[in-house]
C-alpha cells in the first residue's frame, strides 16, 4: 500500500466534487479540552517583475519573469491543540508545498538574447532562437504556539515559527549553430523566530466571522547557487554559492464568514494573505553584467506575496 499523501487525498475529494476550495478546521469550544484544523489553501505565489529575453533588433522584452508566474496550487495546512490551563492552549500547525512552478517560451529568428552585457560573452545566449523560462518554489512552515482567551471570543497567538522559502529557475536558450545551454538559480531563504497576533471570533445566532493575525521579526538564513552555461553547457562560465544572513518581517492575515450546520459543525470561507519582506528569491539573482565578480553577490531584499480563497467545514468536539 502507498504511504498515506495528504496532498494526493484533498485533491482526490475536490476532483469527486465532495470538497471544493475547502478547509476543514477541527476547533476548541466550549468544555473541550482539544482542537485541531485542517485547511486546504488556495494560494498563488508572485513572481518579480524583470525582464529575461529581448529582442535584439528591437531591443523589446519578449520573456520577462512574471511571465512565468505561480498558478493557483491548493495544499494543506494542519493544526493540532491542547488545553493545558484555564483558556490557555498549546497550538501546533504545518503547511508546506512543492507545487509552485511556471514556465513559459519565447520564439525567434536568430533574434533573441539576454539583457545586458553577458549575451556578447557566450554564443547559445545571443543570437539565439528559443529561450525557455521555467520557475519552481517550494514553501514550507512549522509553528508552535500559545493561545490565551475564549476561543469563542478573542485569543492571543504567540510563539515560535519556522518558514522556509526556496525557488529554482532557469532560463534554456537554444541556438541551432552553437547549441542549447542553461542558466541555473537556486535560491533559499529559512526563517526562525517570535510571533505575535490574535484571533477573533463574532457570533449572531448559527452565522460567525472569524479574522486572524500573525506577525513577527526573524532571523534568516539565506543562500542563492548559480550556473552559467556555453556551447551546450560545456563551456562554464558561472559556478558558485553564496550564503547570507539578515532580519526578516512576516506577516499573515485571513479572514472567514461560517454558518452553524449542527450544533458542533459549521460550513466556512474566507481568504488569507502572507507576505516576507528581505528574502532572496531566485529572480532577483539573476546578473545580466559581464566583469568579475558577476552574480557571485547574494541579493537578500526582495519579497514573497502569497495569497487565496478558502472553504471551511468546522467541526468541534
Amino acid at each position: 500500500m502507498p504511504p498515506f499523501c495528504p496532498q494526493r487525498f484533498i485533491r482526490q475529494i475536490m476532483a469527486s466534487g465532495l470538497l471544493m476550495f475547502a478547509t476543514i478546521h477541527f476547533c476548541n469550544a466550549g468544555d473541550n479540552k482539544m482542537f485541531g484544523r485542517l485547511d486546504v489553501l488556495f494560494w498563488t505565489l508572485d513572481n518579480p517583475n524583470s525582464p529575461v529575453t529581448i529582442n535584439e533588433n528591437t531591443l523589446e522584452t519578449q520573456l520577462q519573469l512574471d511571465n512565468s508566474d505561480y498558478s493557483v496550487n491548493s495544499f494543506p495546512r494542519i493544526s493540532f491543540g491542547k488545553e493545558v490551563g484555564d483558556d490557555v492552549f498549546v497550538e501546533g500547525v504545518y503547511f508546506g508545498t512543492r507545487g509552485f512552478n511556471g514556465t513559459s517560451t519565447a520564439t525567434g529568428n536568430n533574434d533573441l538574447s539576454l539583457p545586458g552585457a553577458v549575451p556578447l560573452a557566450t554564443l547559445d545566449f545571443f543570437n539565439a532562437d528559443s529561450m525557455t523560462l521555467t520557475t519552481s518554489a517550494n514553501i514550507q512552515n512549522a509553528e508552535l504556539n500559545l493561545r490565551y482567551g475564549d476561543p469563542e471570543d478573542f485569543q492571543f497567538i504567540g510563539g515560535f515559527r519556522y518558514f522556509g522559502l526556496s525557488e529554482n529557475l532557469n532560463i534554456q536558450s537554444t541556438d541551432s549553430d552553437s547549441g542549447t545551454s542553461n542558466y541555473r538559480i537556486k535560491s533559499s531563504s529559512d526563517l526562525f523566530g517570535i510571533q505575535l497576533g490574535g484571533e477573533k471570533v463574532v457570533s449572531r445566532g448559527a452565522w460567525l466571522a472569524r479574522a486572524t493575525g500573525k506577525a513577527g521579526v526573524f532571523g534568516n538564513q539565506m543562500q542563492q547557487s548559480t550556473f552559467l552555461g556555453d556551447f551546450n553547457d560545456t563551456v562554464v562560465l558561472r559556478n558558485f554559492k553564496t550564503n547570507g544572513s539578515d532580519v526578516s518581517f512576516l506577516g499573515e492575515i485571513g479572514a472567514s464568514v461560517g454558518y452553524l450546520i449542527t450544533e458542533n459543525c459549521s460550513l466556512e470561507g474566507g481568504y488569507g494573505l502572507l507576505w516576507i519582506d528581505n528574502v532572496a528569491r531566485a529572480g532577483d539573482q539573476l546578473d545580466f553584467t559581464d566583469a568579475v565578480g558577476s552574480g557571485t553577490d547574494l541579493r537578500q531584499h526582495g519579497g514573497a506575496f502569497l495569497h487565496g480563497a478558502t472553504v471551511s467545514l468546522v467541526y468541534r468536539y
